[in-house]
């Protein structure tokens, strides 16, 4: 199978499976995000829970997951096509790096790849989250998503959909890259053969890697969450004032342990259905598109912006 499209179908696969395992969690977080609008009702992620099955019912955990659950099955798509594609530019597939030592040089070059591919994402998740934040918050009056996304469209216009994109950008283009050069990294730590990891290791690789992209990149989230969610604030700035204003720094880390709760299971799944499907297609059918030309590889000497925080040099 071509590699292209076993990126774009593994992609698919992998969202569906890390929406489907996660989505309560991800409730629990926009709540505990959003509840300065409703006095602190909730004492934690526990009591979040508690209250939302006795008030309401299980059903209200996967409310609003239409939206996510589609929108992350094309969104994971592209997101594993283009940093796949982009690695074939910087010739990453070459057998020059399919070595158990990989150099500064290899994770540097999978953070470009995985920047990119984030800034890419950043535009066609964001109107899919803003939809999906307001299906989640307590007040909400939609019966379905698309009632959501009618309302904003006569409300508003098109562009509102749009609202949070630049915040969305700046989540995400720090957290895919640190997201994938971290799963290759600890997948490269186990020093065994990529085809050979045993499933655990794919899942604790990848929960581990997506709790790590939202360490690094949490605060954003959290006042992305509340500018979306919240139509009073007229700027980022206000939003982001207001938030410090009222509850001090903490602000920026509210919600932090649904997130994480919900950030493991999610990336284990992504992770390990995507490298599952491709070895699975890689026994089927090889690819024959692996680049095998090492006398023109590129030298990227400059991009040392990233790697800094990771011990290449075991």
């Amino acid at each position: 199978m071509d590699m292209d499209l076993k990126s774009f179908i593994g992609g698919c696969l992998g969202g569906f499976a890390g929406i489907v395992s996660s989505y309560p969690f991800d409730t629990l977080k926009v709540r505990i995000q959003n509840q300065h609008r409703h006095e602190f009702k909730y004492n934690g992620s526990i009591d979040c829970l508690s209250q939302i099955l006795r008030k309401e019912s299980a059903s209200a955990l996967y409310k609003g997951m239409s939206s996510p659950l589609i929108g992350s099955m094309f969104i994971n798509a592209v997101l594993f096509g283009v940093e796949e594609n982009v690695r074939k530019m910087l010739h990453l597939n070459d057998p020059k790096y399919h070595t158990s030592h990989k150099t500064r040089e290899f994770y540097e070059l999978y953070a470009v790849s995985g920047a990119i591919a984030g800034l890419t994402q950043s535009f066609l998740l964001s109107p899919v989250e803003l939809v999906k934040i307001r299906m989640q918050i307590p007040d909400c009056h939609y019966q379905s998503t698309w009632c959501c996304v009618r309302d904003i469209l006569k409300t508003h216009n098109f562009k509102h959909l749009f609202r949070g994109t630049w915040l969305t950008v700046l989540r995400d283009v720090p957290g895919v890259s640190s997201y994938f050069v971290s799963f290759e990294y600890i997948c490269n730590s186990y020093r065994i053969s990529r085809d050979n990891l045993p499933v655990l290791h794919l899942l604790m690789a990848g929960g581990i890697a997506g709790c790590f992209s939202w360490l690094i990149t949490y605060p954003i989230d959290v006042i992305k969450t509340r500018f979306q969610a919240d139509e009073s604030f007229s700027s980022v700035k206000e939003c982001l004032k207001k938030a410090v204003a009222s509850e001090g720094n903490k602000v920026f880390f509210r919600g932090l342990a649904p997130t994480l709760l919900r950030a493991f299971p999610n990336n284990a799944a992504v992770f390990a259905t995507v490298n599952l499907f491709n070895r699975l297609m890689n026994n089927l059918a090889p690819d024959d598109n692996v680049e095998y030309n090492t006398s023109t590889l590129p030298s990227y000497p400059n991009l040392h912006f990233f790697i800094d925080t990771y011990d290449i040099h075991r």
